[in-house]
């Protein structure tokens, strides 16, 4: 009986020895594993295109589209393409201020939209050029737009047309 007892308290040593030496190995691991982790989800971040709207114009005339984008995310986008099927050619413009004092339009090329941030595009400033009209544009009434973005890709929007801008803008 001797032998067993000694047996057995060499094996729950050996067997001690050997959980307190694999606990040790792993105990960086397991308490990085159970670090807590955010509490609260993110909020879904993305480009936001808001209060779209178009003046009205006759085929073969020139309007002009205004809105809001809105990036929320943490990486900075831009505005790459704009068209519909109602005109022949949409340029993004800005207004400026001539030479000869006068207010003169430009074409801009794409548009970038910083992260965070939003950017208006509205009379007097920043707009989206819509050339030669293939089909009038009425009041009250809406037209798809289709927005292309380096990041966020293509988004298709529904803008109203209307002589002013929507309230709250």
């Amino acid at each position: 009986m001797y032998v067993s007892t000694r047996r057995l308290i060499t094996a729950l040593s050996l067997l001690t020895a050997v959980v307190l030496f694999a606990s040790g190995c792993g105990s960086d691991e397991s308490s990085e594993s159970q670090q807590p982790t955010s509490a609260a989800p993110t909020t879904p971040q993305r480009m936001d295109v808001q209060s779209l709207w178009i003046r009205p114009a006759p085929v073969g005339g020139n309007s002009a589209l205004y809105m809001r984008l809105v990036n929320g995310t943490a990486a900075p986008d831009t505005l790459v393409r704009v068209s519909m099927s109602e005109a022949d050619t949409v340029e993004i413009h800005e207004s400026y201020q001539r030479d000869d004092g006068m207010t003169g339009m430009r074409p801009i090329g794409p548009l970038p939209v910083a992260p965070k941030s939003n950017v208006v595009l509205e009379p007097g400033g920043k707009h989206v050029m819509l050339l030669n009209l293939k089909e009038p544009l009425v009041s009250d009434s809406t037209v798809a737009v289709r927005l292309t973005f380096a990041r966020a890709g293509m988004r298709r929007v529904q803008a109203s047309i209307q002589n002013t801008a929507p309230s709250g803008n």
